[in-house]
C-alpha cells in the first residue's frame, strides 16, 4: 500500500482520461486484494460507484487530491443539497413543479414556455430541467 500511495502521486491522470477506472486498475494491479482496495479507494474519493463508466483519469486525479488533504463528506448526503437548493429556490420566489408532465418547451430568446399535459403553460427567462438531453431535444421539437 505504501509503494501504492507513492506511486500513485506521481501519475498523470490526464494519460488515463479515456480508459475507464475498470480497465486500468486491471492493468494496475489485477484483480486481488489490491485491486478490491483500490476501488473501495476509488469509490470513497470519487463519490462514484461506476468502474467502467468513470474514467480513471478524473479518478485519479481526485484519489490524488484525497491522498494529500483528505475528502469532505457531505452530512446528510445529497438529499442535503437538494433541500437546501430547494429552501433557497423558494425564498427567491422561484416555482418548483415536481411531477408535472411536460408536452412541450417552447423557446424564444427571451423566453421560455413549458406547456404541460395538464394544459398550463408557464413562462419564465430561463428554466431549469432535470431530463435527460434527448427528452429535451424531443420536447423543443428538434
Amino acid at each position: 500500500m505504501a509503494g501504492l500511495n507513492k506511486s500513485i502521486h506521481q501519475l498523470n491522470p490526464r494519460d488515463y482520461d479515456r480508459i475507464p477506472l475498470s480497465d486500468w486498475v486491471r492493468q494496475y494491479a489485477g484483480s486481488g486484494r489490491l485491486a478490491q482496495a483500490l476501488h473501495s479507494f476509488m469509490r470513497l474519493s470519487t463519490f462514484v460507484n461506476n468502474p467502467d463508466q468513470l474514467s480513471a483519469g478524473a479518478a485519479l486525479e481526485q484519489f490524488q487530491i484525497a491522498l494529500r488533504g483528505n475528502v469532505w463528506y457531505l452530512d446528510g448526503g445529497w438529499q442535503s443539497i437538494i433541500e437546501g437548493l430547494r429552501r433557497l429556490a423558494l425564498e427567491k420566489g422561484i416555482e418548483i413543479r415536481p411531477s408535472s408532465p411536460v408536452l412541450r418547451i417552447e423557446s424564444e430568446p427571451d423566453l421560455v414556455r413549458i406547456v404541460t399535459r395538464h394544459g398550463d403553460s408557464l413562462e419564465a427567462r430561463a428554466a431549469i430541467l432535470g431530463l435527460l438531453p434527448g427528452t429535451i431535444r424531443d420536447l423543443l421539437g428538434m
